[in-house]
């Protein structure tokens, strides 16, 4: 049997609509200006392969959205999103920082999402019936 020793232990985040979700509060910061830094919540979401965030986002912490490959995530329900892949940095102050080719959204999106490229940076645990998240950073 294997046992693991989790660092962090962090509660479900509040939808507006009084649900729970498991998310983290994170900055997105530019790689060649940290003081280019924006907050945002992102759900974690172990059905997508790749992090995807509010092209909005890039812009606000310096980013040019012409600089990036294009990119575009395929959903289950045939729909796409078209998105930019641009460096950045993920930062949470209890888990650290943590340098990813991030997709930006060309058009609005309503979720930001940390999806499995983000995991693989982790060891993550759920605990859905206590609403919990337990984190620790892969070495």
């Amino acid at each position: 049997m294997t046992t693991v020793v989790y660092q962090v232990q962090i509660p479900y985040l509040w939808h507006a609509n009084g649900g729970r979700y498991p998310g983290l509060i994170v900055q997105v910061q530019n790689p060649s200006y940290s003081a280019n830094v924006v907050e945002i919540v992102a759900e974690l979401d172990s059905g997508a392969e790749y992090s995807l965030f509010n092209g909005k986002l890039a812009k606000a912490i310096g980013l040019d959205l012409a600089d990036g490959e294009e990119f575009r995530f395929e959903a289950t329900n045939r729909s796409s999103i078209n998105a930019i892949i641009l460096r950045a940095i993920i930062y949470h102050p209890d888990l650290g920082s943590f340098p990813m080719d991030l997709r930006f959204s060309t058009d609005d999106i309503r979720r930001n999402l940390l999806g499995r490229d983000f995991f693989n940076q982790m060891q993550l645990g759920f605990r859905e019936h206590h609403m919990e998240v337990y984190v620790t950073p892969v070495p």
